[in-house]
């Protein structure tokens, strides 16, 4: 099941953490709800631009930090302006989600599970 909620009312949110600012591109609630995947570019100063940033939370929590799951740097100037590489989730269930991004982005971290949750990364050609 893959439900998605755009976040275009979120903007920009600082993240109090040397300076980096963290820009909420959009969110994946788990089928029964317990836990959110949070997909959001990130900027800490300097010409590089955004990182594509993928983080598992609770519900109630709120987005502090890098991501806690999977980051991607820009292969080109565009990617990194637009707010960072393309990428998407999207739950096979309660404990599992899929991760889908752009072949072109590089790889800077990457976890096969996080709070319980079982991640499968897939690089996408587009």
């Amino acid at each position: 099941m893959r439900a998605l909620l755009p976040l275009a009312f979120l903007a920009v949110a600082a993240c109090g953490d040397n300076g980096c600012v963290n820009d909420v591109q959009d969110e994946v609630i788990s089928p029964e709800g317990a836990k959110r995947a949070v997909l959001f570019g990130r900027r800490c100063g300097g010409d590089d631009g955004f990182v594509s940033h993928v983080s598992i939370i609770d519900p109630r929590d709120t987005l502090a930090g890098e991501g806690n799951v999977l980051v991607l740097s820009a292969d080109s100037a565009a990617d990194a302006a637009s707010g960072g590489p393309w990428v998407e989730a999207e739950w096979t269930d309660d404990l599992a989600l899929t991760i889908r991004h752009a072949a072109n982005a590089r790889v800077r971290v990457k976890h096969a599970e996080v709070s319980d949750v079982a991640v499968t990364v897939e690089a996408v050609a587009r």
